[in-house]
């Protein structure tokens, strides 16, 4: 893709089954030029919320703010959040899980 002039691309699905490829594309091409897509979806019975792959039909088991710590620390340089609740509901973006999401990772990269 880099090849033929893209500057950045997107990756998802197959970040779950091979982390290192995130580590491996932004120490050759830089951080910059990759964006990790995360589809989110809460469980209203319990609040919780995770991370799903194969377009939102696999549930990883991946709590969705572990999942962004975990991929900005192998070297993402966005993260691109899609609410899989809100999906198809022409009900616009999860404003408040964005902006809590914004909150929670700024705390916890800068903690650690």
């Amino acid at each position: 893709m880099f090849k033929v002039g893209a500057d950045r691309i997107i990756l998802n699905s197959i970040c779950y089954e091979n982390i290192t490829i995130i580590k491996k594309i932004s120490n050759y091409f830089g951080s910059q030029s990759l964006i990790i897509a995360i589809d989110i979806k809460k469980n209203y019975k319990n609040e919780k919320i995770f991370t799903y792959k194969n377009s939102g039909y696999i549930n990883t088991n991946f709590f969705y703010l572990d999942w962004i710590i975990i991929v900005k620390k192998m070297g993402c340089g966005e993260v691109l959040i899609t609410s899989i609740n809100n999906d198809g509901c022409k009900l616009g973006y999860d404003i408040n899980s964005l902006f809590f999401i914004k909150k929670k990772i700024n705390f916890l990269i800068k903690k650690k």
